[in-house]
């Protein structure tokens, strides 16, 4: 994903499972480790970027902002 949409924004939809491994990936943190620990709302948002040399961050963890903004309850 990262060579074909090289330079560009990306919006990807998906659960917390993948979105965890591209957590682990971007900070490098080892397979295995318990990322089942971090929380994750539906409909939260997760910002990552990524570059060319390899380098990657992670701006924004499961940000909900947006919900509570629109008057949704968290469970």
């Amino acid at each position: 994903m990262l060579a074909r949409f090289a330079g560009r924004r990306v919006l990807v939809v998906t659960h917390a499972g993948p979105l965890r491994s591209t957590v682990r990936d971007a900070l490098g943190v080892r397979d295995g480790a318990p990322l089942w620990r971090l929380g994750s709302e539906p409909t939260g948002l997760t910002e990552t970027s990524w570059w060319a040399d390899g380098g990657a961050s992670v701006g924004t963890w499961n940000e909900t902002g947006h919900l509570h903004a629109a008057g949704i309850a968290l469970r």
